[in-house]
């Protein structure tokens, strides 16, 4: 399971992810995971409390006994004892074009076509149209045009949601039931699912590119991606508990580190927000360290801020 959202599982090859399940989003999904080809149905349900995150399996009335192998291709089989012999009934991933970032930056594979196959997101086409007819995709997809300055999206329905997000958990919320998922990159291993198990609506802006996007979950299965600025996300309160942390961070320095330490440069470029918009101060390239002692110095050219 993914460690820094806990929102989705990966099948890994040493460092490089082989393939990554659809969201969590609440609801029981199978979307991008198994290919069922029998009636038993497999039921998992998600655990998530203050101390430990957890899925569980488990089967309907009746069926057959029933196990997940990992193999060392990298697939994920379901398994199913059938007259004395384990039998595959499902995988993951289903096919090469579901494999992780398969098509690309701002590609995704259609998995409605008999045939899987890549294609570009909509008002995306090919960066290399020549790899893209012989094969390859790697290089995923560009924008066809320059952005306009308005706020238009088009509605791509039935959609996996994109990797790389930072999850921003609904603080307020005695119950954690709004989520945003927010991206400051490109779009990697997307996916038509064709399904409304385990399909999101995603909607991409064809205006103004702003520096992020926001994804909303809003506890119900459609979900909306739309690219906003992060600032709007730096309610008023939120802003506080950045200066307060900011300064107990320079406190620290100042006063409670072994040893005294002046940054120099502290500005909004050096202060880094995690998923939970906890503040780091950051870069100390300029930064001056005193002795137990002393209490001022002299530099002899201005630096910093």
């Amino acid at each position: 399971m993914d460690p820094i959202t806990f929102l989705q599982t990966f099948i890994w090859n040493g460092t490089h992810p082989l393939t990554r399940t659809p969201p969590w989003t609440g609801y029981l999904v199978n979307g991008g995971q198994l290919q069922m080809n029998t009636s038993i149905i497999l039921y998992l349900a998600v655990v998530s409390n203050e101390e430990e995150i957890y899925i569980t399996y488990s089967l309907s009335d009746g069926s057959s006994h029933t196990r997940y192998v990992l193999t060392s291709s990298g697939e994920q089989n379901l398994e199913i004892w059938r007259s004395s012999a384990w039998v595959v009934d499902g995988k993951m991933p289903t096919n090469m074009c579901s494999r992780y970032g398969y098509c690309g930056p701002y590609g995704y594979c259609d998995n409605t076509e008999a045939i899987p196959t890549c294609k570009c997101l909509d008002s995306f086409e090919p960066t290399s149209l020549e790899d893209w007819n012989n094969g390859r995709f790697s290089h995923g997809c560009r924008r066809k045009e320059a952005q306009r300055c308005d706020d238009s999206f088009l509605a791509l329905p039935l959609m996996k949601s994109p990797d790389k997000f930072v999850l921003l958990e609904n603080r307020t919320s005695a119950r954690d039931t709004t989520r945003c998922l927010v991206w400051s990159g490109e779009l990697i291993d997307t996916e038509k699912i064709g399904n409304t198990a385990g399909g999101d609506t995603l909607y991409l802006r064809v205006g103004s590119l702003a520096a992020a996007g926001v994804f909303s979950v809003l506890c119900v299965h459609e979900i909306n991606l739309k690219y906003n600025s992060r600032k709007t996300l730096l309610d008023w309160p939120t802003r506080y508990n950045i200066i307060k942390g900011i300064s107990r961070g320079l406190l620290y320095l100042h006063q409670d580190s072994r040893l005294t330490i002046i940054h120099r440069d502290l500005k909004a470029a050096n202060v880094l927000l995690d998923a939970e918009m906890r503040p780091k101060i950051a870069d100390f390239g300029m930064a001056r360290i005193f002795s137990d002692t002393q209490n001022n110095a002299n530099t002899q050219r201005v630096v910093g801020t």
